[in-house]
């Protein structure tokens, strides 16, 4: 009679295990449906599967526990991913692993390839210790996969744009100065190895011409947020390197930094001083030849006049007279009536006459004309067109150049 309680208190509690074990293998495939995956069982002596959970149904396996449940499963996977897995899958099936992991792609019933993550460990052992049954899950992992491609694809983007970059690029703390990062370019920069720079700040190396440059870029930094082609002075081996510094705020590893390019100006620096010195000598030698030169802009108007064409018109250095066109225009200002009724032929010639681009003559004011007709009507004297007007309107820019010594005017279109 005691037997009885015994027995019922037994059942009452293998009961109640019983529905533990329903709740938590209900919680499991809630929490595997929300995953995105599935649970399954591997029979090693009677080399079968079992698969439990939507998941499968969307590999047209709905009847996952079926003789042939492992032939329809593993004909899905991807070639490549088979062979690369066949070692390690054939050790699992004859319960050599007491642990399982593999990455593949594997075929839904829409054709499209689903990146599938499957691990798994030994469940149960016989009497000698020997596995009996595997016991994993699988879960859809492509959208993961999706995402690391695509940043790994992004990361060989830009490092590949990053390495190649032929200006000095890198990354540097924006607290010291001191360097995570630095481009091959930079390292050509300072005449020193990736490992000599990282790691040290731009003090350490010297890099700045000035101990005030990199104060200078924090400065602008601080006002406005950025730094956009900031004039900075390096060193190379105790020769200045003049640039522009462009920068930008980055997070790494929880500290702000600098993303930095600096474009190195040196040769266009030399470049603009040779120009400038062939300018200079240009210039000088347009005076010691007595060669004026000018150049007419259609939109601009006169762009440049030398000091060698003042002279040989007999102009002032800051005339109140203005060149509008490609044909010489002079218009006045403030007058109407020619101021150098006195101006003769002779004249004219002895200072170097205008001649019009255009076949038309020029067209003066009427005491211009009556004093000087055969200046003001084929090729007007400068001290005439200084307030003469002519009919013609701009064409086209132009540029030329005049002799006093030979009395001649070119011009260029």
């Amino acid at each position: 009679m005691d037997l009885v309680p015994d027995l019922r208190n037994h059942l009452a509690a293998e009961q109640q295990a019983n529905r533990d074990l329903r709740q938590r293998d209900q919680q499991m495939r809630l929490a595997l449906d929300a995953l995105g995956g599935g649970r399954w069982e591997w029979d090693i002596s009677r080399q079968k599967l079992a698969c439990h959970g939507r998941f499968y149904a969307a590999f047209g396996m709905e009847a996952a526990d079926t003789e042939d449940a492992w032939e329809r499963w593993h004909t899905r996977k991807h070639p490549a991913d088979a062979a690369r897995l066949a070692d390690k899958m054939d050790r699992a099936m004859r319960g050599q692993l007491d642990t399982y992991e593999a990455e593949f792609r594997i075929l839904d019933t829409a054709g499209r390839w689903r990146w599938v993550i499957s691990r798994g460990l030994v469940d149960e052992r016989d009497a000698d210790g020997r596995p009996l049954t595997l016991l994993g899950m699988d879960v859809d992992i492509t959208a993961q996969r999706e995402v690391e491609e695509a940043l790994r694809a992004s990361e060989a983007k830009y490092t590949t744009i990053y390495q190649t970059l032929p200006d000095p690029a890198g990354i540097s703390r924006i607290s010291d100065g001191r360097y995570l990062d630095v481009n091959p370019a930079f390292c050509e920069l300072l005449g020193e190895g990736r490992d000599a720079v990282l790691g040290r700040t731009s003090t350490e190396l010297n890099i700045w011409a000035s101990p005030t440059e990199r104060a200078r870029m924090l400065e602008t930094y601080q006002r406005e947020g950025r730094v956009d082609r900031l004039p900075m002075v390096a060193q190379r081996n105790g020769e200045r390197v003049p640039g522009l510094m462009s920068a930008r705020r980055i997070v790494v590893e929880g500290e702000d930094c600098f993303l930095f390019v600096f474009h190195d100006m040196t040769e266009a620096q030399r470049i603009s001083d040779e120009l400038r010195a062939l300018n200079n000598l240009l210039q000088q030698a347009g005076r010691m030849a007595r060669l004026g030169a000018w150049e007419s802009s259609r939109t601009r108007g006169m762009v440049y006049w030398s000091d060698v064409c003042y002279d040989i018109h007999g102009l002032p250095q800051v005339p109140r007279w203005r060149v509008t066109t490609s044909n010489v225009s002079w218009r006045p200002r403030g007058r109407t009536r020619c101021t150098a009724h006195r101006t003769t032929a002779s004249t004219a010639e002895r200072n170097g006459a205008w001649r019009s681009k255009s076949s038309a003559p020029m067209a003066a004011t009427p005491g211009c004309a009556q004093a000087a007709r055969r200046c003001c009507r084929t090729a007007p004297s400068p001290a005439c067109a200084a307030c003469c007007r002519t009919l013609t309107r701009p064409s086209a820019p132009s540029s030329g150049y005049a002799s006093r010594k030979t009395g001649f005017h070119a011009s260029f279109t």
